[in-house]
């Protein structure tokens, strides 16, 4: 299991969270302390051993005081709308991923991000046959039959496929995204993945006022921000792995690396097809990457949100009617 939280920076702090949190602050250093030397108290010499007995009895003593006075900083807290945004915000980025067999399953607070599978594919051929979820996605709307089963093999091969966004309320899928394969580009030593995202519809922006019915949540919140960055925490989650990401290579490269890069690939794990010919090949994960069309005035909204502010990634230009969001993993 692996928990991961994108640090969170309390922005202008208003007097009410000043105020809580000098007062609470006493109290956590009371009691950190007296654990601390209750802890010890066995293993230190005995002409010691009274010392920490007088420290733990004055500690209680205090206990008192500090007690009323992380109560009041506690009631401090509860009016202090700054406090609350950061508390949201911890809620909002927390994600759970719980790895087995080279899988994952990343929860996050409304949804589950699992490995698709074979009776996915129904959903998913609606999903991406459905014009206005595939307003934006590079190349419309297609029908996806080959496409998921190729997916469905790579999870046999490697943990970069299509994951199922499943609503976990009522365990419903309601979009796809996927942490897929890079290009090669000509450098054994950086690879990377980009993360593609497609949802229903019916889910953008949703808001529920019976928290137990569709996303579980009441107010409006973009699914496909928390889908976003539950991807870019699964990606790290990855790098911290060392796993390497595919990087798919093309003919022309193919042919340039079995002419002039022969030692290099005898050094590099490589997937090559039924006909024995390079696939791609696993490089060291070093960026994640993601594209919004430039009309796309929600999804750029997210990207920026998530990969820049959140994660310090950039925009970059990639073409005419695409922008391209990175973030750097290093090396």
């Amino acid at each position: 299991m692996y928990r991961l939280l994108t640090n969170i920076e309390v922005k202008e702090p208003d007097f009410c969270h000043n105020v809580g949190q000098i007062l609470i602050k006493p109290l956590s250093i009371l009691c950190g302390r007296s654990f601390r030397v209750a802890d010890t108290i066995d293993e230190i010499p005995t002409s010691s051993t009274l010392k920490k007995i007088i420290i733990i009895s004055i500690d209680i003593l205090l206990l008192p005081l500090t007690l009323i006075s992380g109560t009041v900083g506690a009631v401090f807290l509860k009016f202090s709308a700054s406090h609350k945004q950061g508390y949201d915000e911890v809620i909002k980025r927390f994600i759970n991923i719980i790895w087995k067999d080279g899988k994952p399953e990343i929860h996050t607070l409304r949804l589950v991000l699992r490995p698709i599978k074979a009776e996915d594919l129904p959903v998913y051929k609606k999903l991406f046959l459905d014009a206005t979820a595939m307003e934006y996605y590079a190349g419309g709307v297609r029908d996806i039959t080959d496409r998921f089963n190729n997916w469905l093999e790579r999870w046999k091969l490697h943990s970069f496929s299509a994951l199922a966004v499943v609503d976990s309320k009522v365990n419903k899928v309601i979009g796809h995204v996927i942490s897929g394969h890079g290009d090669y580009e000509n450098n054994f030593e950086k690879g990377w993945s980009e993360i593609a995202i497609v949802i229903d519809p019916a889910y953008w922006n949703s808001d529920f006022k019976n928290k137990n019915k569709g996303i579980g949540t009441a107010g409006k919140r973009n699914i496909g921000t928390e889908v976003l960055r539950a991807s870019v925490g699964y990606l790290k989650f990855l790098k911290d792995k060392s796993l390497k990401v595919p990087s798919d290579v093309t003919p022309e490269q193919r042919i340039q690396l079995v002419l002039n890069a022969e030692d290099k690939i005898a050094d590099t794990e490589i997937h090559r097809n039924k006909n024995s010919e390079i696939d791609w090949v696993y490089l060291p994960l070093t960026q994640i990457r993601a594209s919004a069309h430039v009309n796309n005035q929600k999804g750029t909204k997210m990207l920026e949100k998530v990969f820049i502010q959140e994660n310090h990634g950039e925009k970059k230009f990639k073409s005419s009617v695409r922008d391209l969001f990175t973030i750097n993993l290093g090396n």
